[in-house]
């Protein structure tokens, strides 16, 4: 089973494609921004991972896991500024 990965306060995708650079097979599977343009950007870059556009705050670990179609979390990313 190949490793996967969320990635909240994804930006355009940045500390996603550094890991699966330096991961092999590893599955970007979901990412979260509140910037639309950040959230679209994401969603070229990495065009297999569900992306959302909303506050972190409305996001709950079930919501990640149902809308990634995911059992387990091997990384998640997050950055804040």
């Amino acid at each position: 089973m190949r490793p996967t990965a969320i990635d909240l306060y994804s930006g355009c995708g940045g500390m996603s494609a550094g890991a699966a650079a330096a991961i092999p097979d590893l599955e970007i599977r979901w990412a979260l921004d509140i910037d639309a343009n950040a959230a679209r950007t994401f969603m070229k870059a990495h065009p297999k991972a569900v992306v959302d556009c909303c506050d972190v705050s409305l996001v709950t670990a079930a919501d990640v896991v149902e809308r990634a179609s995911i059992e387990k979390i091997d990384l998640r990313a997050a950055v804040q500024n």
